[in-house]
């Protein structure tokens, strides 16, 4: 991008419109004009033929001239998957493939028209396995549609489509690049709320939040609540996740009273460094500006500097057939030149031979195609027989969980909630430094997790019925929250199928 060439920006959604053109230069993102809008009531948005004629007239009356529009999706567009391949980081043909395979497994829409974009992304589990992690995303058709409809009538060209939430990531990039880690940053409006999760390489994790129930004018302190509470929820909704890096710093966008007092408090619940970082300090913006429309024009600004989710141009698995099609073009050119002069005697036989060779290319294709549906059926059944095959044994784990639990007496279990994730891993076949598919080896894990919470006669109990879980082998157990005098809240973690043999003491030779 040219130093202070101009770009329009614009985030469309159902009830709103915000536009800003803007320029970056060196360390600076000067905004030179913006407008935020609700959109009329009498406007339907599913008429995407008024929406755009409203967006134009919009931009027109404010004195927007750039038909090039780069366009910024809330949160709760798009689909976010963090997902583990076993492929080479530089094999981007497998790789676009498998994210297009992974996510017609995870997702329940119709993957057809979807635009399906990833990044690679650290994987913090490199080193006991091989593959690549990658940020997968994908915008369904629907909107998709809506979105190129509306930008069609309003006369506007889109150059990108970006993630709102890797704006916000670029405004808080300066922060994440002096730490090691993860960084959860946070930028908060009157009515909503960007949570992310980034590393020095950029976004990892997202989340979005409905703040509407904690109004501009609610007092700091119950503003602050709400946007804490859901900052512990994203954070407790990323560390999910066991290839996950630790986070080791918390940032807030703004530094007004709200931010400030967020920073802190969130710092304090996590217990771990916080700050809060000046918008003013990243951007340039019209005079009299009021602050509360800085804050949701911000990650707009961020996304001029950001270029890695792209739903408008996303990565695809080149044609494999187009270097064997180009090198087959060029010998017969050079055979052309060099049996010139003998053309005419050899015409009808290159007839012939061309006849043939298009018969053998066009038989080849459906030979590979053929066989890559067959590898892509073996994957999908490969993978659904590994997640049929992990199964925990229930039963085996609640005996072996209560028989450390204080007598009745002194506890009392009001909630228990069980699940099970499985994780399913492939081994790919290697020759030489390539990996093949075909006779790769599946396998899977599986985690199951247990939250239990009640009431207990003292706060010691707690203590007594979490160090009693932590010596059973196997286990990890993590507070849901802050302790107190009568009540427990735990999540219990195993991978564990079944448990251990003997009792909590016994070690076995292998803990996987």
């Amino acid at each position: 991008m040219k130093s202070n060439a101009r770009k329009l920006l614009l985030e469309l959604a159902d009830q709103y419109l915000i536009a800003i053109e803007a320029s970056h230069s060196g360390d600076k993102t000067t905004i030179h004009r913006f407008i935020w809008q609700d959109r009329p009531k009498e406007l339907d948005p599913a008429d995407t033929a008024a929406v755009g004629s409203w967006v134009q007239r919009c931009l027109k009356d404010n004195g927007f001239n750039s038909k090039k529009v780069i366009l910024s999706l809330p949160r709760d567009m798009v689909v976010l998957k963090r997902m583990h391949l076993p492929l080479e980081a530089d094999n981007q043909s497998d790789i676009a493939d498998m994210v297009r395979l992974q996510m017609s497994r995870q997702l329940t829409m119709e993957l057809q028209g979807t635009a399906i974009d990833f990044v690679p992304i650290e994987d913090n589990d490199s080193d006991d396995r091989q593959g690549v992690m990658v940020l997968a995303a994908a915008l369904p058709l629907d909107r998709h549609q809506w979105l190129t409809d509306s930008c069609k009538h309003a006369s506007l060209k889109i150059e990108r489509i970006s993630l709102r939430s890797a704006g916000v990531a670029a405004m808080l990039m300066s922060h994440a690049e002096t730490i090691d880690g993860a960084v959860l940053g946070i930028s908060a409006t009157g009515t909503s709320g960007d949570f992310v999760v980034m590393d020095k390489q950029g976004l990892i994790f997202a989340r979005a939040a409905d703040l509407s129930d904690s109004k501009v004018d609610d007092p700091v302190d119950k503003r602050v609540h709400r946007i804490v509470v859901e900052a512990k929820r994203t954070w407790m909704s990323y560390r999910v996740g066991h290839e996950s890096a630790s986070i080791n710093s918390i940032v807030v966008l703004g530094d007004d009273e709200l931010s400030r007092m967020v920073s802190q408090e969130i710092g304090k619940n996590l217990e771990m460094a916080s700050s809060s970082i000046s918008i003013e300090q990243r951007i340039d913006t019209p005079e009299g500006t009021p602050y509360q429309t800085l804050t949701q024009i911000s990650p707009l600004a961020g996304l001029l500097t950001e270029s890695t989710l792209d739903f408008a141009n996303p990565r695809k698995a080149p044609d494999r057939a187009a270097r064997v099609r180009q090198l087959v073009l060029a010998s017969f050119f050079l055979f052309i030149l060099v049996v010139g002069t003998g053309f005419v005697v050899i015409n009808s036989r290159l007839s012939s031979l061309q006849s043939q060779l298009g018969l053998v290319q066009s038989q080849a294709r459906e030979v590979q195609n053929e066989y890559r549906e067959y590898l892509r059926n073996d994957a999908r059944l490969s993978n659904i027989q590994q997640h049929v095959d992990a199964r925990v044994d229930w039963l085996a784990h609640m005996d072996q969980l209560f028989s450390v639990a204080p007598p009745p007496g002194q506890i009392l279990l009001n909630n228990l909630k069980a699940s099970m994730e499985p994780s399913v891993s492939f081994t790919p076949v290697k020759i030489g430094s390539r990996r093949k598919y075909a006779g790769g080896k599946w396998s899977h894990t599986t985690t199951a997790s247990f939250s239990l919470s009640g009431h207990v006669a003292n706060r010691s109990i707690t203590t007594q019925l979490r160090q009693q879980l932590l010596a059973v082998k196997g286990y990890s157990v993590l507070s849901k929250g802050p302790d107190v005098d009568d009540r427990f809240d735990i999540l219990i973690t195993t991978r564990l199928p079944t448990p251990y043999p003997g009792n909590s003491s016994t070690t076995p030779e292998q803990n996987p």
